[in-house]
C-alpha cells in the first residue's frame, strides 16, 4: 500500500490543440471536488501536451517518481493518461507494482483485479480509434479552411493578428512597419544576419520582445503568407515523403507583393549558390550606394597606389558616346557625405524639440470627426448591399442587376476604405511621442556612426540612403555640380530620411 493512503495525485493533461485552454480549468475543479468529496489530500500535476505517448510529459514523469505516495491517481478520463496500447501498458505495469487506482467520475479501476485490467485494455483500445478519428477529422478541417483562406498553422506571423470572427489574418497595424521594413532591407540584399544586426542596433524586437537572429529573419522571408497565400501541408504517413499541400492565394491582405518576394527568394537563392566563393570585401562604406550623375548607372570601387577611387562611367549610348562622367577619390565623398549625415542629425534633434512643443489635439479631433464620416457612409453602403440581397433572394430584381449595383456600392466602399485608412495613418503620424522615439533611435545611430566597423556601417548607410549621384565632369580630382552656381560638390543624396520637413 502506498505511504499515506489518504493522499492522491490529480493528473490533468490539455490532449488536443483545437481543446480551448479554459476545459483544463474545469476538469480540474471537478476531480479537486471529487478528492475533497471521498477526503482525500492531493497534489496536482498539471500540464498541456498533445502527443499520445508520453514523451515530453514533465509532469506525469514527475508522478510518476511519487507513485509511491498515493492511493489513487484521478484522471477526467482513461485516455488522459495514453492512448496508445505500449504506452497504456507502461503505466499498468507501474500502478500495479505501487498498489495504486485509478480514479475517474464516472468509474475506479483496480488493475490488480484482471477483469478490470482487461476492460481497461478494451477502453485504450476505443480512445486510440476515437483519437485517430479525431485527427482525420481535424485534418480534414484544417484542408477544407485553407482552401476558404482560413488561418490553420498556429500562431499568426508577425505583421499579421488572427480574426477570430472570419478566422481569416488581418494586418497588424502596430507591427506591420517593422515587417515592410524587414523586407526592405533584404530587398537591398542584407542578408538575414546583417538584417538581424540592424535591426537589434535600431532597438527593434521580435514579438516576444527577444533580439532578432538568423534563424526569425528567415521565418519571415521566406514565409509566403506575407504576400497573402495560406499554405496547408498535410504530414505523410509513410516516412520520407512529403504530405499533400494546399494552396490558396488572396486568403488576406498581402504586406509584400509576389513579384518583390520572389525577388528576394532569388537573392537568397544566389547567397545559397556563392557560398564558399570569396565575398567582395566591403571597402568604404559608400560602397553599393554609388551612381552616375550623368547617365544614372552603377559605379564601382578600384584602388590606385593604395588610394580609393570611385571609377569614372564606362557606359556608352546607342550612338556609341561614351559616359564624361569621370573618377573621384572615396574619402571626398565619404567626408561630403559625413558632414550631410551631422547637419541631418543636428534637423532631427530640432525636429524633436519642435514635435515636444507641439499640439497636435484639434488636427486629431478633425481627422477623428471626418474618419467617423466615412465609417458611417461605409455602413450606409453595407445596408443597401444588405437590401439588393433581400431583393435578389426575394425575386423583386433580377440577377444581373443585383450584380451591377453590388459591383457599384463595393467599388464606393473600397474608396471609402481607403479614406478611412489614410485618415487612420494621418491620425497615428500625429503620435509625437512615437515620432519622438523613432527620431531618438536615428539620432544615436548616426552619433555611432564613425565607429563602427566598415561593413556595419555600409549596411547602416543603406537603411538611410537609397543612393547617391556623383557627377564629375572635369579631368581634375574635383567634384563639380552641373550647374555650378549652386555648389561645389555635385554629390547629391536621394531619401526620404534625409528630409526632415
Amino acid at each position: 500500500m502506498p505511504l499515506n493512503s489518504k493522499r492522491v495525485a490529480i493528473y490533468l493533461r490539455k490532449s488536443r490543440a483545437d481543446e480551448p485552454v479554459e476545459a483544463l480549468a474545469n476538469h480540474k475543479a471537478v476531480l479537486v471536488r471529487l478528492a475533497e468529496n471521498k477526503g482525500f489530500e492531493y497534489d496536482i500535476y498539471e500540464e498541456i501536451g498533445s502527443s499520445v505517448h508520453l514523451d515530453w510529459r514533465e509532469k506525469y514523469d514527475e508522478m510518476l517518481s511519487k507513485l509511491d505516495q498515493y492511493s489513487y491517481v484521478l484522471v477526467m478520463d482513461i485516455d488522459r493518461l495514453a492512448r496508445d496500447l505500449v504506452a497504456m501498458d507502461t503505466i499498468k505495469k507501474q500502478f500495479i507494482y505501487h498498489d495504486v487506482k485509478i480514479l475517474t467520475p464516472n468509474q475506479e479501476i483496480d488493475l490488480s483485479n484482471e477483469n478490470q485490467e482487461m476492460m481497461l485494455d478494451f477502453q485504450s483500445v476505443v480512445a486510440k480509434a476515437e483519437y485517430q478519428m479525431i485527427k482525420k477529422r481535424m485534418r480534414i478541417g484544417k484542408v477544407e479552411g485553407a482552401k476558404r483562406g482560413h488561418w490553420v498553422n498556429g500562431v499568426a506571423p508577425l505583421g499579421y493578428t488572427y480574426n477570430r470572427e472570419t478566422k481569416k489574418l488581418i494586418i497588424n497595424e502596430d507591427e506591420y512597419p517593422l515587417v515592410k521594413e524587414i523586407f526592405s532591407l533584404a530587398l537591398k540584399n542584407m542578408s538575414y544576419m546583417e538584417i538581424a544586426i540592424n535591426l537589434n542596433l535600431r532597438g527593434f524586437k521580435t514579438r516576444k520582445g527577444n533580439m532578432f537572429d538568423n534563424h526569425s529573419i528567415k521565418a519571415i522571408l521566406t514565409n509566403r503568407a506575407y504576400v497573402g497565400y495560406v499554405i496547408y501541408r498535410e504530414q505523410s504517413k509513410v516516412k520520407g515523403q512529403e504530405g499533400e499541400v494546399t494552396i490558396t492565394p488572396n486568403a488576406h491582405p498581402e504586406i509584400i507583393s509576389e513579384s518583390e518576394w520572389l525577388e528576394i527568394q532569388q537573392l537568397i537563392q544566389n547567397r545559397r549558390t556563392n557560398v564558399g566563393k570569396t565575398a567582395t570585401e566591403v571597402r568604404s562604406f559608400v560602397q553599393g550606394l554609388i551612381y552616375c550623375g550623368c547617365c544614372g548607372g552603377k559605379l564601382s570601387l578600384n584602388s590606385i597606389k593604395g588610394e580609393l577611387y570611385i571609377k569614372g562611367c564606362s557606359k556608352m549610348d546607342g550612338l556609341g558616346n561614351r559616359c564624361p562622367n569621370k573618377s573621384v577619390k572615396v574619402k571626398e565623398l565619404e567626408d561630403f557625405l559625413k558632414i550631410n549625415l551631422m547637419t541631418y542629425r543636428n534637423k532631427l534633434e530640432e525636429k524633436a524639440k519642435q514635435l515636444l512643443n507641439t499640439d497636435t489635439s484639434a488636427i486629431k479631433q478633425e481627422l477623428t470627426a471626418k474618419g467617423a464620416m466615412i465609417k458611417a457612409e461605409i455602413e450606409k453602403h453595407n445596408n443597401v448591399l444588405s437590401r439588393l440581397l433581400d431583393s435578389y433572394l426575394d425575386g423583386i430584381i433580377s440577377k444581373e442587376i443585383y450584380q451591377a449595383k453590388q459591383k457599384e456600392r463595393q467599388e464606393q466602399i473600397k474608396i471609402l476604405e481607403n479614406d478611412s485608412r489614410s485618415i487612420e495613418l494621418q491620425i497615428e503620424g500625429l503620435d509625437v511621442n512615437k515620432q519622438v522615439d523613432k527620431i531618438k533611435e536615428l539620432i544615436l545611430t548616426l552619433n555611432t556612426f564613425d565607429s563602427l566597423d566598415v561593413t556595419l556601417a555600409n549596411r547602416i548607410l543603406m537603411t538611410l540612403v537609397n543612393r547617391i549621384d556623383v557627377t564629375v565632369l572635369s579631368s581634375e580630382n574635383s567634384v563639380y555640380r552641373r550647374n555650378k552656381a549652386e555648389a561645389e560638390y555635385s554629390i547629391k543624396i536621394n531619401t526620404s530620411l534625409m528630409k526632415v520637413d
